[in-house]
């Protein structure tokens, strides 16, 4: 068993918890866990997240990679943590990988991990590596020996799919890449920290966006949670959406408390239950791979987003979450997209189905699996808050991809490929039966079609970019 530890701290970057647990989570044979000081709650950037550690630094298990994400101005108060460097001291000397993402990679350095080598880290913080005597470059990625560093939020999905290639083998790199669909939307030039200008850059907080003192309409952001969720479904829109000037994001379920993720890793709070947040401006529905066929039964939920639904400006869904809406009736004569293995199942609830990074209908906007949400919360954030609001969020969160391969879009997967994955997600055999429909080969036998009409027909069915 390789044991992951994924190191959690007070403002730590949520999209780049989530990039890395999402990508190393998947691979056969590992032990993810979340570590941190203590036991206790942990706030996540800027916003309202809390996570919860599954260990601490006295009781978890000797790591053979370990991830340190970067943070949201928090930086000198991690610094100043003597426990956090001297676990990481500890754990990174005995460990097979190490990845430090964004100001990740300067704690590594005061820690001494990062000591005669080159790394890269958020365009921030470069400065504050480069104090440390470490050769700071401008680059997404940098591996120098067993050490990884990255730059910004994309870079952490980036980094760890590097690992993967290097403990699993690049096949099995290229297979997580397609189930999490990492097949992003470039960064316009002047959204990237090296088409901004310096005033730009300098006027680019980490954190909310928006001019000191300025006032905005207040905006009631509800994310959907639930036991078992696809962390990076609902963790990327929200690093995008708390940064919205004023964005109020709220983690509401049935009830109140601590909710697991699907690799068991990531254990977040919800703040509300949803019958206390009856017309919030925005809704997220996030996807599962073991529990989305008890939510699309589950006559609460499903009321509960009619409800809403009725007077928000915006109800959105990532990766299967879209199956969710589409059982509450909320995708009714609609187009909608969802991950490519699932696609076909929005038929039967009333939805038409499209293959698209995202699709944007009236006030209702889906995006396809998992990595997709954070392209569609960026669209979002561009309508609400302003294309410039938009572009500075990308510049904060540096999400700036540069995916290794191709590999993870459908319309570039070989067969065989495509099979192997979808045997990845293919776990929860009651999810067709949850929803009424044709037995477990419904969702794969729609991939297939579209494989088929692929390889026949040349370009007719390949995925698009955003559809209106």
């Amino acid at each position: 068993m390789t044991h992951i530890a994924v190191v959690l701290y007070d403002g730590v970057a949520a999209l780049e918890v989530a990039g890395a647990c999402e990508v190393l989570g998947r691979m056969p044979g590992c032990h993810l866990s979340t570590v941190g000081g203590t036991l206790a709650e942990v706030a996540a950037g800027g916003g309202s997240l809390r996570l919860v550690p599954t260990h601490d630094f006295k009781t978890a298990p000797r790591p053979a990679v370990v991830v340190v994400p970067g943070c949201v101005d928090t930086l000198p108060g991690a610094l100043a943590d003597e426990a956090l460097l001297a676990w990481l001291r500890e754990a990174c000397g005995g460990a097979r990988w190490v990845v430090g993402v964004s100001e990740g990679a300067v704690l590594l350095a005061a820690a001494g991990v990062l000591e005669g080598r080159r790394a890269t880290t958020h365009w921030s913080a470069r400065e504050a590596l480069a104090r440390y005597g470490v050769a700071a470059v401008d680059e997404p990625t940098v591996t120098d020996g067993p050490v990884v560093t990255a730059a910004g939020a994309s870079g952490a999905v980036e980094a760890a799919l590097l690992v993967v290639a290097e403990v699993g083998g690049e096949e099995l790199a290229r297979r997580i890449q397609l189930l999490i669909e990492y097949d992003p939307d470039l960064a316009p030039p002047e959204a990237t920290h090296r088409g901004a200008d310096r005033q730009t850059l300098d006027g680019t907080p980490r954190g909310a966006q928006g001019a000191p003192g300025e006032e905005a309409p207040p905006l009631h952001i509800a994310l959907l949670v639930y036991e078992g969720i696809t962390a990076m479904d609902i963790l990327g829109p929200y690093d995008v959406l708390w940064r919205l000037p004023g964005a109020r994001v709220e983690f509401v379920a049935r009830e109140a408390g601590v909710l697991r993720s699907d690799t068991g890793a990531l254990q977040l709070v919800a703040s509300r239950p949803f019958r206390e947040v009856p017309r919030p401006d925005v809704i997220v529905v996030p996807a599962a791979n073991f529990t989305v066929a008890e939510v699309v039964r589950h006559e609460p939920t499903l009321a509960w987003l009619r409800s809403a639904h009725g007077s928000t400006r915006y109800t959105t869904s990532v990766c299967g979450g879209s199956l969710i809406l589409a059982e509450a009736g909320v995708l009714q004569g609609l187009r909608a997209t969802s991950h490519w293995l699932v696609l076909g199942l929005l038929r039967d609830r009333g939805a038409e189905p499209v293959m698209a990074r995202y699709v944007a209908q009236g006030r209702v906007l889906t995006a396809a699996g998992v990595s997709a949400g954070v392209d569609m919360a960026l669209q979002l954030a561009g309508v609400l808050g302003g294309a410039e609001v938009s572009a500075r969020i990308r510049l904060a969160l540096q999400y700036e991809p540069a995916p290794p391969s191709d590999a993870g879009a459908i319309r570039s997967a070989p067969a065989e490929r495509v099979r192997r994955t979808a045997g990845m997600l293919l776990v929860n055999r009651d999810l067709p039966r949850a929803l009424r429909v044709t037995p477990v080969g419904a969702a794969l036998a729609f991939s297939w079609r579209l494989l088929r009409h692929r390889l026949s027909a040349g370009r007719a069915w390949i995925p698009g970019r955003p559809t209106g």
